[in-house]
């Protein structure tokens, strides 16, 4: 005997078009693209800012070992990397984040910071929001900022990674500063 089987009767399928894979890249300093005034490197035998800034995973820097800070009496400073060039990636990049991980000195005032991104020869410039209520010492925070043009306001292509140059500006509303421990970008693309 055959058993009968009841209920719905099962449509066939539809096509669903192959969705891009999300993926990320992320790129750490490899040098100081030039502007780099009012802050203070701290850390035992480096000679270049962006070593206080570059560890090379990124959410594990490396604290107080080494960090920028900027310098009294304002507290104010400019911050500016290069980046090495991506290697095997391809496809849509849908935009950037440039982060950094970031603490404050004291409770008493507030401190901002403030991304920027570059292209070569610092010929177009877009400015992120600002950022402020960072986390007093020693507790280290992440921060960030979304781009999702290029410093021309186009849509990225990979050569504007390779050729990208991206920093910080940060301020003090008195006699605190700002210690950034990590810096990095992360590239968003569709593979």
């Amino acid at each position: 005997m055959t058993r009968k089987k009841y209920g719905r009767s099962r449509e066939p399928e539809k096509f669903i078009p192959h969705r891009c894979k999300m993926k990320y890249l992320t790129l750490n300093p490899n040098g100081d693209a030039g502007v780099n005034i009012g802050f203070n490197l701290i850390g035992i035998g480096l000679t270049q800012h962006y070593e206080a800034v570059d560890d090379p995973t990124a959410f594990l820097p490396d604290g107080y070992t080494s960090y920028l800070q900027p310098s009294a009496p304002t507290y104010y400073g400019t911050e500016s990397f290069t980046f090495p060039n991506h290697t095997t990636q391809k496809g849509k990049i849908d935009y950037i984040i440039t982060a950094a991980v970031v603490s404050r000195a004291t409770l008493i005032d507030d401190v901002s910071i403030q991304f920027h991104i570059w292209d070569a020869g610092f010929i177009n410039i877009q400015n992120g929001t600002p950022i402020a209520g960072i986390s007093v010492h020693p507790n280290w925070q992440s921060i960030g900022n979304l781009f999702f043009t290029n410093p021309a306001g186009t849509a990225w292509t990979w050569n504007d990674i390779d050729s990208l140059i991206a920093g910080f500006s940060a301020s003090s509303t008195s006699l605190t500063a700002l210690n950034v421990t990590q810096f990095y970008i992360m590239v968003h693309y569709c593979e």
